[in-house]
């Protein structure tokens, strides 16, 4: 049971959290290239200084729906 089982890791966390701990993150290691990814938005780096609005107008040309209007693109949220 799930309970027993985090009972058991609780009451002896430094001998049994290396057994447990170790090959996860080895599984997820080896696994990371294969998990479906998705952009989680835009993002400027110093090497981008001078250019971003460049990078921004790329980023909203391949990345974003324009208005009904096809006038601007929509947006929800601008995060600074």
């Amino acid at each position: 049971s799930p309970e027993l089982y985090y009972a058991t890791l609780l009451s002896h966390p430094r001998e049994l959290l290396p057994v447990v701990y170790t090959p996860t993150v080895g599984e997820a290691c080896q696994k990371f290239g294969r998990l479906p990814m998705q952009r989680r938005g835009c993002y400027v780096s110093l090497s981008d200084l001078g250019s971003v609005r460049e990078v921004l107008l790329d980023y909203a040309r391949s990345e974003m729906e324009k208005t009904e209007d096809g006038s601007m693109y929509a947006c929800d949220c601008i995060v600074f």
